[in-house]
């Protein structure tokens, strides 16, 4: 096809295709765009849309074994389960995982009570721009570092003893 266009029609074609390939990550979803999305549709009441954040099937541990999401009803009745909002304070990306560290606000149609203003941790693992798995981590205790910020690596041989 290239043989068939005038010169300056063959350089605009090349220049349009060079640019498609250098955009080949051009709005692409990172996870914490999907953690961030997914809360702000939480915190809004918003659940359809906050199901629709999660992968068919998914699993799930808020606090209890890990529970299998299949279908989209029942993603739905995981977030109107989680009686808060959520605004992120942090991620931090750990091999598979994507840590995420939460203020915890009130949510449209939830009742958060005295848990707002809390700190709350999740782990997610996201594939393809969503969550195959949400488990809830213990929340960091007072002056201790959150979960979602990585903490310092050890010094070279002072690694704990396993």
């Amino acid at each position: 096809m290239m043989g068939i266009l005038r010169p300056r029609h063959r350089l605009v074609a090349t220049l349009a295709i060079a640019g498609m390939l250098a955009c080949g990550g051009c709005g692409a979803i990172s996870d914490g765009d999907v953690i961030r999305g997914w809360a702000r549709a939480l915190t809004a009441g918003k659940l359809d849309q906050a199901a629709s954040y999660f992968a068919l099937p998914a699993l799930v541990a808020n606090g209890t074994p890990p529970v299998r999401i299949t279908s989209r009803a029942q993603a739905r009745d995981f977030n109107e389960l989680l009686p808060c909002g959520a605004r992120v304070i942090a991620t931090a990306r750990h091999g598979a995982y994507t840590f995420a560290t939460f203020r915890l606000t009130d949510r449209v149609g939830g009742d958060c009570g005295g848990g707002t203003g809390g700190i709350a941790a999740t782990a997610f693992l996201i594939r393809d721009g969503k969550i195959v798995q949400w488990q809830r981590l213990p929340a960091p205790a007072p002056g201790q570092q959150a979960p979602g910020v990585p903490e310092p690596a050890p010094a070279p041989g002072k690694g704990p003893a396993v």
